[in-house]
């Protein structure tokens, strides 16, 4: 694909503006925890909240919304404060570090988190229908290593991941000619009712702060699969055994924050299958704060080409650009 030069260019591009500002602060867009015991709580935000205005090539224009969020079960390096005035917070105390250990390597979290993301078709569809497009719950183990090192920090999760619908399509059509005829006529609305499932093990590595002043952090995830989703039956994919492994099971992701504008974040997370290049596919989102007169408005402008836009039809290879706000990133 030719987006793939332009994806090489812009990433080294913005790393090496980052690297020649030095000293530049930002925050993190992955999906990872806070370093400071202090700041850690049970319930909080985990990916990116946001909310765009999303155009995506053969789809109607909706309102597309992504949450995510976590629940932490266990951190050693704090103690729970069980006090009825803060229940939901977890305290550091004096010594609550030396649980991990002062000069420990590892020090271990466990926490559930959910992701999802749903499609708003606002006026664009008959009836204005919500069309959920992630449903992904996971329970991590998450460790935290030295904060000197490059990689500071390795997750290993049990995660599902589906898009929330009921229909397999031998339900739609047994015989599959329905189906290559609504690929074939580019009848996208058909496929949102598809059903797309999986569940997998991921290993994911990076740094999740800013290295010698520099705010550009990386990460690293692959994933094995346990179940996989029905095979695709259409297009020129019908009868060749495809599914979401030929598409997902590596991600490599980077952001920067910021690199030319002070509090502007870039991130793009780039995403091979088994066959590498073949089926690859990536995305990429800037966030700038528009601040003045007391109001900070975190606008939010994303894209994605490749396959992989939604689950229900993961082998169209599409390009969409969402235009909108990030609650937290």
């Amino acid at each position: 694909m030719d987006f793939r030069i332009f994806y090489v260019f812009l990433v080294f591009w913005i790393s090496f503006s980052a690297y020649a500002v030095g000293t530049l602060k930002g925050t993190s867009t992955f999906d990872s925890l806070s370093f400071d015991a202090k700041e850690v709580q049970r319930f909080r935000a985990y990916g990116v909240n946001s909310a765009v205005w999303n155009f995506r090539e053969g789809d109607d224009d909706a309102l597309q919304a992504d949450y995510s969020f976590l629940y932490t079960i266990y951190d050693c390096r704090v103690r729970h404060s069980s006090s009825k005035e803060d229940n939901t917070e977890l305290k550091s105390t004096e010594g609550s570090w030396s649980d991990c250990g002062e000069n420990a390597l590892v020090k271990p979290l466990v926490f559930v988190s959910y992701t999802g993301q749903f499609d708003f078709y606002l006026s664009t569809r008959s009836s204005s229908p919500v069309i959920n497009r992630l449903s992904n719950p996971a329970i991590h183990f998450f460790n935290i290593v030295d904060k000197d090192k490059y990689v500071n920090y390795f997750d290993i999760s049990f995660e599902h991941r589906s898009n929330g619908q009921t229909r397999e399509i031998d339900e739609f059509d047994s015989s599959g000619l329905k189906t290559e005829t609504a690929y074939l006529s580019g009848d996208y609305r058909y496929f949102d009712e598809i059903s797309r499932g999986s569940n997998y093990f991921k290993l994911a590595v990076g740094n999740d702060k800013s290295i010698e002043s520099i705010s550009l952090n990386w990460r690293l995830s692959i994933k094995a699969y346990v179940t996989d989703d029905t095979e695709v039956n259409w297009g020129e994919w019908a009868n060749s055994s495809t599914s979401i492994k030929d598409y997902d099971i590596v991600r490599a992701s980077i952001s920067v924050s910021p690199f030319i504008f002070s509090g502007l974040t870039f991130t793009s997370s780039y995403v091979f299958g088994k066959e590498l290049l073949k089926n690859d596919s990536f995305d990429w989102s800037i966030i700038y704060p528009l601040e003045g007169w007391g109001v900070s408005i975190p606008l939010m402008i994303k894209g994605h080409h490749g396959p992989m836009a939604t689950l229900s039809n993961y082998t169209k290879s599409v390009s969409s650009l969402g235009v909108g706000f990030a609650f937290y990133w």
